[in-house]
């Protein structure tokens, strides 16, 4: 049997041995089964923490060897020791249940949670753990760089971040958190990511049901009345079968048809419409709108003019939601 001097020692090369275990298993959870891109959203919250871990990190194989041979060297060591206090029978049963307990469950639920928090504050002994492994660590880590390749940022697809958006959105509100998206947020950003490749001939103006006006139009009371019943801001002007620009309607409010007839002036058609092609991306249509060009665009097929789109039909697209003005809440309420 072990002297009091030799068992004491033996007690704390034990705890030791245990600690450094839990710390090899825990932190292996904690930062390793981190994902690079949940690392890099961390530093919004951890900024000095996630500074002191990002060298570490870096050759996230490097890490991982040098956990596992640290690990491995510490389960091997603990039922020797054991072996040494209490006699070989009683070792194998305390031995496994230390390191199920003590070495497994207990680190791996706590760095699963505050895995940041845990590595940061013992970032100084991965690094020993790093230098006392070195040799070995470094030959398996590029071994495994070979094998698996280099983890790198995971992305996305739109499907999966879609599915990502509803889980916030479902989640339940947390008291001291801004995390929870509520219905309307989670809804428009999913309606934000879908228009990505919606073109505009999916929310276009088909030609045939667009209002226009021939450049010849005579405008007398009643022609004014029709303009104001069909509620527009912009009308295209026709000069034989070709569209030549557009009408701002503003730009007839000086205008009395009491007093007297008035033909177009052609100094109020606006000639210089945008063209988009039918397969133009929504976001590329408003980007275009952005340019201070006008609000309303032909869509073409090849040479032919098959519809317009407008800023507005661009906003209702990506907002999933129409857009009314005071004109069609007060037709809405007379229907």
């Amino acid at each position: 049997m072990p002297t009091d001097l030799k068992k004491a020692g033996l007690s704390i090369a034990l705890i030791l041995l245990l600690f450094l275990s839990s710390i090899c298993s825990g932190l292996n959870t904690g930062l390793l089964g981190m994902s690079p891109l949940k690392f890099e959203l961390s530093q919004l919250k951890y900024p000095i923490l996630t500074r002191k871990l990002r060298p570490l990190l870096a050759d996230r194989h490097l890490l991982l060897c040098a956990l596992l041979i640290a690990n491995s060297i510490c389960m091997a060591a603990i039922p020797l020791l054991l072996d040494q206090l209490v006699g070989p029978a009683l070792a194998l049963v305390l031995s496994v249940s230390l390191l199920v307990i003590f070495g497994e469950i207990l680190p791996q639920a706590l760095c699963g949670k505050f895995g940041i928090q845990i590595g940061s504050f013992f970032s100084f002994i991965l690094w020993i753990f790093i230098y006392c492994t070195f040799l070995g660590s470094f030959i398996f880590a590029k071994l495994l760089g070979k094998i698996v390749g280099d983890e790198g940022i995971e992305f996305y697809k739109r499907r999966e971040i879609e599915c990502i958006i509803e889980q916030q959105g479902e989640s339940r509100p947390s008291e001291n958190s801004d995390a929870n998206l509520d219905r309307e947020e989670v809804q428009q950003i999913k309606s934000v990511i879908r228009c990505a490749k919606m073109s505009v001939l999916e929310v276009m103006t088909p030609i045939e049901d667009v209002y226009v006006l021939a450049v010849s139009t005579i405008f007398n009371q009643a022609k004014m009345l029709e303009i104001y019943e069909r509620g527009h801001s912009r009308i295209l002007i026709t000069e034989g079968d070709e569209i030549c620009g557009v009408l701002h309607i503003k730009s007839l409010i000086m205008h009395n048809p009491e007093q007297q007839d008035l033909t177009l002036n052609r100094e109020k058609i606006r000639k210089n419409l945008i063209h988009l092609d039918e397969k133009t991306r929504v976001y590329e249509a408003l980007n275009q709108f952005q340019t201070g060009k006008g609000h309303l665009a032909l869509v073409r097929s090849g040479e032919i003019v098959v519809g317009i789109v407008t800023l507005e039909d661009i906003m209702e697209a990506i907002l999933c939601h129409e857009i009314y003005d005071e004109g069609d809440v007060v037709e809405m309420s007379e229907a």
